[in-house]
């Protein structure tokens, strides 16, 4: 099965069912793009199973970290790719010295938050939150959107934000927020700002960060099955 060059995933796509989030860690060096070709290249180059819907490839801005964001249309395809006899998740950096890689995470998406005013992200941020359970994860994001809403946080204190999509991880243990962002500048300008720390302070602080913790990405390629 070929695939296709593409923009970023549609995370709200009705034919997705689950998401697979991992990372490999490249160290010092910014060896980040040689090993986000590496992926891409793995992806390119096999042929895919049944229910993979996309790839998406991100290099975090410091060029130290490599995420996927892989979109399923079947709950047991990503659960079979992950066990024995299913993809390597290591096969991408073979040879590539001290790369480490992790997860990925099994996620459902749970629900989005989006500006009114559609805009191509200059930034994405990934963070990963260690939660106690579904209902705590999701009790969780419906305070953080219910206090910071995408759609009327342009008219607030900073305009760059685009989305937050918030996922939670089939075991309980983890919820993710993807999140779209017009730059680097503007997601540093609301993790400083009052916004946000209004939005804490009603929800009861920060989960502590797993995984991904709370990293800025540059899109580095999106594959599609075509």
């Amino acid at each position: 099965m070929s695939v296709a060059a593409a923009t970023r995933p549609v995370i709200d796509r009705p034919d997705v069912d689950s998401v697979l989030v991992g990372v490999f860690r490249t160290g010092e060096g910014g060896r980040g793009r040689a090993v986000a070709q590496g992926v891409a290249d793995f992806w390119s180059g096999i042929a895919w199973p049944a229910g993979l819907l996309s790839v998406t490839c991100y290099i975090s801005t410091d060029g130290m970290d490599v995420l996927t964001y892989e979109q399923w249309a079947d709950h047991d395809a990503a659960i079979s790719s992950l066990g024995q006899g299913g993809l390597s998740r290591t096969a991408p950096v073979e040879g590539m010295v001290d790369v480490v890689a992790v997860g990925p995470v099994h996620y459902h998406l749970y629900r989005s938050s989006t500006s009114d005013e559609p805009r191509v992200p200059g930034c994405f941020v990934f963070a990963s939150l260690l939660v106690d359970g579904h209902e705590a994860a999701r009790q969780w994001v419906d305070q953080v959107l219910d206090s910071v809403d995408m759609s009327t946080v342009a008219e607030r204190d900073h305009p760059g934000g685009i989305s937050a999509h918030f996922h939670i991880s089939v075991d309980g243990t983890s919820a993710l927020n993807y999140a779209e962002w017009d730059s680097e500048d503007a997601h540093i300008g609301f993790i400083e700002g009052s916004v946000r720390k209004e939005a804490l302070s009603q929800v009861g602080g920060m989960p502590r960060t797993a995984g991904v913790g709370d990293n800025r990405f540059l899109l580095f390629q999106g594959l599609v099955d075509s």
